[in-house]
């Protein structure tokens, strides 16, 4: 069992704008949904109001972070406490792909051993980015795949893992 981020970015961390991803690719999505198949996803309520028709992702545990103590789709786990999440998340002995948005992402990214990283070479002007996790953790590229090629936008395919801690 292991503690995952999965993110598309821009070149500057952008996440999304609008409310929106800022691409979609059809091989990212195919990556995503072969990585997540079968394990556990947590994200934002803002994450899973932007899903299709606002369902939980088949064949997956769904678990959704909300404020909202009405907020209770079905089909999936709401809590309104990250460490509730991640004990109840880490219950299931199935690997956890914390899935945005930005301010999700923030909050585990302490508890993440591995990142996997679409990154798109250019800038969309995004209005939710990914946190800069490299400068509050040491990360070694595992793997790179790319670059490939959508729409005449390069993007790659990363893979990083967590080394330690840094200490300031």
């Amino acid at each position: 069992m292991s503690i995952n981020l999965i993110a598309a970015v821009d070149k500057n961390l952008g996440l999304g704008k609008e409310g929106k991803l800022l691409l979609s690719i059809p091989e990212d999505m195919k990556l995503f949904k072969a990585l997540t198949e079968n394990n556990v996803v947590i994200m934002g309520r803002k994450t899973f109001d932007s899903l299709p028709s606002r369902k939980p992702l088949k064949n997956r545990i769904n678990i959704v972070l909300s404020n909202n103590k009405n907020f209770h789709p079905e089909g999936v786990c709401t809590f309104s406490d990250k460490e509730k999440a991640l004990e109840y998340a880490k219950s299931l002995k199935e690997d956890i792909f914390i899935i945005g948005g930005g301010e999700i992402y923030r909050q585990f990214a302490r508890d993440a051993e591995v990142a996997f990283i679409t990154y798109i070479d250019r800038d969309f002007g995004a209005d939710v980015h990914f946190p800069d996790i490299f400068k509050k953790h040491e990360w070694k590229l595992e793997s790179e795949e790319g670059p490939f090629d959508f729409e005449g936008i390069d993007y790659f395919f990363r893979k990083y893992k967590k080394i330690s801690e840094k200490h300031s």
